[in-house]
């Protein structure tokens, strides 16, 4: 009996471990197929959007769910800059990014930069209306 209970709770750690890892890579910037390194493939599509983001960055971190899950519902190609790595410190460059919770929406070649988190009262908040607009599959800033 007791070395079922092992089992079963062994199992359950396990699989419960796993899942919590899945959770985590599928809600990260990181793991994002689009990202600085296949930004370049893709530079003459008309309408994508860039989201930059840095490890670390308070403004990145809490608009992050957020800013995956607009991501996720739209049809415009979105990629995820990290600026800290060699090609995301060049897009930063080119794009005069100038701070990491920084969005670009591009429209028929027609740049747009936005800052999708802000701070209200000594507290980081989301910019949801900007994250619509970001997102939007069609039209300008």
């Amino acid at each position: 009996m007791k070395k079922k209970i092992i089992f079963l709770l062994t199992t359950i750690l396990v699989l419960g471990g796993f899942c919590i890892w899945k959770i985590n890579q599928a809600n990260s910037y990181d793991n994002q197929k689009l990202n600085q390194d296949v930004y370049e493939e893709v530079i003459n599509q008309k309408n994508y959007n860039l989201i930059f983001y840095k490890k670390g960055c308070p403004f990145c971190k809490a608009s992050k769910q957020a800013v995956l899950k607009a991501s996720a519902k739209c049809k415009i190609p979105t990629f995820f800059i990290d600026v800290e790595s060699k090609n995301g410190k060049n897009l930063k460059q080119f794009m005069q990014v100038k701070h990491a919770y920084t969005a670009v929406k591009v429209r028929n070649g027609s740049l747009y930069q936005f800052y999708y988190a802000e701070k209200v009262k000594n507290k980081i908040q989301v910019k949801h209306d900007t994250l619509k607009a970001v997102f939007e599959d069609q039209g300008g800033g």
